[in-house]
């Protein structure tokens, strides 16, 4: 989506002052505001897949996502008291299982950000842990903001 508005954009309209991509993450950035969020946390195909295996039942997938709303803060939480005390394991732990859930739902921002943070954990670098989980817990919002509009009907 925010690629072709880059590229109607480009296309013979004038591009507003100051929106470009920032970095390799390929964030757009306009007059110093991070305009990321234009962009759904949850890849639509994803859960497309998710509603079919469950037999398109709308109970069961918003059990699913009851669950996961209710497991994740308590992951979050071990992560970053495992780093922080110094136990790589429980911080990979943590970090491996937000990755498979986030996965589930397609949130595939924070399950990535879960995969570098247990690759960081599994080698030790606990820095490492600590320097995303707070980019892990803005992502984490976005992600539970759809995942309870989309339980609620309006996603």
């Amino acid at each position: 989506m925010v690629d072709g508005i880059l590229s109607a954009l480009s296309g013979g309209v004038n591009r507003p002052r100051g929106l470009e991509r920032q970095g390799e993450g390929g964030r757009l950035a306009l007059r110093g505001a991070n305009v990321t969020e234009l962009r759904s946390a949850l890849d639509k195909d994803v859960l497309g897949e998710l509603r079919e295996s469950v037999g398109d039942d709308p109970e069961f997938l918003a059990e699913l996502i009851d669950e996961f709303v209710e497991d994740a803060p308590g992951q979050l939480e071990s992560l970053r008291a495992a780093a922080t005390a110094g136990d790589a394991t429980s911080a990979r732990r943590a970090a491996h299982t937000l990755k498979g859930n986030s996965r589930t739902f397609g949130a595939g921002d924070l399950a990535s950000l879960c995969q570098e943070t247990e690759a960081a954990a599994g080698a030790g670098n606990l820095d490492g842990v600590l320097s995303r989980v707070d980019e892990i817990d803005r992502e984490w919002a976005r992600v539970c903001r759809e995942l309870l509009a989309l339980r609620n009907g309006r996603g």
